[in-house]
């Protein structure tokens, strides 16, 4: 029995840790597969959570794509980087 218990938690951490390191891209992917098997296997209000989500993390989902969240006047972040140009020894 301990070894079901420790297996559930391991499994549990494995896929909190893959779940949060997995691309956005692959995760979207990943959600509109779980989301059509859930409509196959008629399982409607999981279907329905699993489909709302991407309109809930347009803007919460802490990517700052836009930076100013629920503000009308949201303009994107402007990332400033600069390249140093080194000199080259011959």
């Amino acid at each position: 029995m301990q070894e079901w218990i420790v297996g559930v938690i391991v499994a549990a951490a494995f896929l909190a840790v893959v779940r949060r390191y997995m691309p956005k891209v692959w995760r979207r992917a990943l959600r509109i597969r779980l989301e059509l098997l859930a409509r196959r296997l008629g399982w409607e209000r999981l279907a329905r959570r699993l489909a709302g989500s991407d309109e809930a993390a347009a803007c919460s989902d802490g990517c700052s794509s836009c930076g100013g969240c629920g503000t009308d006047d949201a303009q994107p972040v402007t990332d400033e980087r600069f390249v140093i140009k080194l000199k080259t020894v011959k």
